[in-house]
């Protein structure tokens, strides 16, 4: 930033307090989530799962979703691919 107040372009847009804004902001971070009080003590105990998708393309086999399933536990994690979202079911079993 302080090679770009020398250009011509830039140096009516840049000004110390617009400089100072941003970079306050660049710099933000979230507050960490609170600790979960949920333990758990055995393998699938507690899953957690997420369908993503429709993807624009979909691979070669026409799957366009996919699912992926994680062990809270041993956070072991699968990935399945769908062509639909009406093989989350199945892709269960």
């Amino acid at each position: 930033m302080s090679k770009m107040k020398y250009i011509s372009e830039c140096k009516d847009v840049i000004l110390d307090t617009f400089l100072m804004r941003f970079v306050f902001l660049a710099k933000a971070h979230r507050l960490p989530f609170t600790r979960s009080t949920i333990s758990t003590t055995k393998p699938f105990e507690l899953i957690h799962m997420d369908l993503w998708g429709p993807y624009r393309v979909a691979n070669l086999d026409g799957a366009k979703f996919f699912i992926t399933i994680v062990d809270d536990y041993s956070r072991n994690t699968w990935t399945q691919l769908l062509q639909h979202k009406t093989q989350v079911y199945a892709a269960l079993e």
